[in-house]
């Protein structure tokens, strides 16, 4: 293995931890709303989502978007409605409150990524995109 190999997962911390710090410094102003940056934007892209599908989709617990959901509601960015079709599941809809942040959420992303991109050739970064989104592929197969 050889010394980038050993530290891949001190890099992907590194880059998250960086990413978290930044995205709740740029949308401060928007409270707990920042954490959830990619929760808003799942819910904005697919309106009317269900919690089971946001849990599938984010690849994260379905407990996990429960509890994100019920701070997302009590913050009056999201609200939700039981499902008419399977009165079990609950649909979920961003507010207008949401809706406002949602170019916030984009820019501060699209920024983010300008930024930890700087330096890299266009290729390198598409080579390395398809790369960590086959690592995702993989982590999630040896996980299931």
């Amino acid at each position: 293995m050889t010394h980038n190999q050993n530290f891949l997962n001190l890099w992907i911390s590194i880059l998250y931890r960086y990413r978290k710090n930044y995205m709740n410094k740029k949308l401060e102003a928007y409270g707990g709303a920042s954490g959830s940056s990619l929760l808003i934007l799942s819910i904005y892209k697919n309106d009317g989502i269900s919690q089971e599908q946001i849990s599938d989709l984010l690849k994260v617990d379905k407990g996990s978007i429960a509890r994100a959901i019920k701070k997302l509601e009590q913050g009056n960015y999201v609200r939700r409605q039981e499902d008419a079709t399977d009165k079990r599941a609950n649909k979920v809809y961003l507010t207008p409150k949401a809706l406002a942040l949602v170019p916030e959420i984009q820019s501060a992303i699209t920024d983010w990524n300008k930024q930890i991109m700087t330096g890299i050739p266009v290729e390198s970064q598409k080579i390395f995109l398809n790369c960590i989104e086959q690592m995702a592929k993989n982590a999630c197969d040896t996980c299931l």
